[in-house]
């Protein structure tokens, strides 16, 4: 009997991503509440950025050797790629910076559960994007959308009694700022994986994003006048927050070798629909991290009609990703075919 290459498993890989999603972005959560703090929040953001890309850089490419071949069959040890591979791979890590620095805000000011829900929904952009190229007609998926979006809603509730309220940064900075860029960040790096492997790809990929994202936080502190205050927060937090970042880092890696090598397998909207899982697991690492920790996130609802909303809130969202993704497949299938 012929032996199982895990590795080139559309469903294990995409399953496998999404479980290091949620803890990455738990983690990171947590980062910002609590170890890269300043009075000034983006600086923060843009302390983990210049951090968090460059130790993250060296780790990649100390687990690409200790893990490489285990994760992706295909990776024939370290090299630069092709021309064409590290053009989509600049690209990708452009985009991916400015992504990486919306959820960033999200990790800040939100908790895990809001933040999974809220920053994994590209899929909604990318088939918005195919209606747009009147490749999907919008009566076939409005109620999906309808779905998510509401789901979306109620999975943003931070209050019950003595008021409904949501939280609008989520929506903003997530739904918007982090899934419209997170969608078109998806369909190029599928592009940049074709022309390679996983394991190669993810490393220039993340070259790419640490030297952008350093780029662009050192400019924006400099344009704000904190370029001081981005220095000075480097100095003092680098050592308290090494630990925490190898961590995340060690999630990260193996979230995006994974990602990557589903994107290679498999089309864009089934990976979409499989990732989704992370989804409904930030419910339980923040409500689990909160026990044994509490205070971590900040000020956590109590109310447990709360949380059942919020629980409510991604089996909407799943609920829509589903049809979402057979109809994006479909497409993708048919596109194949012809």
């Amino acid at each position: 009997m012929k032996k199982l290459d895990w590795s080139k498993s559309i469903v294990l890989t995409s399953l496998g991503a999404a479980v290091f999603g949620a803890l990455y972005l738990t983690n990171d959560t947590y980062i910002m509440h609590q170890v890269i703090r300043s009075e000034d929040s983006f600086t923060a953001v843009s302390a983990y950025l210049i951090m968090g890309g460059w130790i993250g850089t060296v780790c990649t490419l100390i687990y690409n050797s200790i893990f490489g071949k285990w994760l992706d069959s295909d990776y024939p040890g370290f090299n630069f790629g092709t021309s064409k591979m590290q053009i989509f791979a600049l690209v990708s890590g452009i985009i991916a910076a400015g992504s990486t620095a919306f959820c960033l805000i999200g990790n800040q000011k939100l908790d895990p559960s809001l933040v999974t829900a809220l920053a994994n929904l590209s899929i909604l952009y990318l088939v918005f994007y195919d209606s747009f190229r009147g490749r999907i007609s919008l009566t076939k998926i409005w109620l999906p959308v309808v779905l998510i979006i509401g789901g979306s809603i109620l999975a943003s509730v931070t209050r019950i009694s003595g008021g409904f309220e949501i939280t609008l940064i989520g929506i903003l900075i997530l739904l918007i700022g982090r899934c419209l860029t997170d969608a078109v960040e998806k369909i190029i790096r599928q592009e940049g994986v074709w022309k390679s492997d996983a394991v190669t790809f993810n490393f220039w990929r993340f070259l790419w994003l640490t030297i952008s994202g350093t780029v662009m936080a050192l400019g924006i502190a400099l344009a704000r006048g904190t370029f001081d205050q981005l220095i000075g927060l480097l100095q003092t937090c680098w050592k308290p927050a090494f630990p925490w970042i190898l961590l995340t880092m060690f999630f990260v890696f193996f979230f995006n070798t994974l990602l990557q090598k589903a994107l290679k397998t498999g089309a864009v909207s089934k990976v979409s629909l499989l990732l989704s899982f992370q989804i409904v697991l930030g419910i339980p690492l923040a409500l689990a991290t909160r026990s044994l920790w509490p205070g971590v996130f900040g000020e956590l609802p109590s109310d447990p009609v709360v949380w059942l909303m919020r629980f409510v809130g991604a089996i909407l969202i799943i609920a829509g990703i589903v049809p979402l993704a057979k109809k994006k497949y479909e497409l993708e299938k048919k596109k194949k075919l012809e």
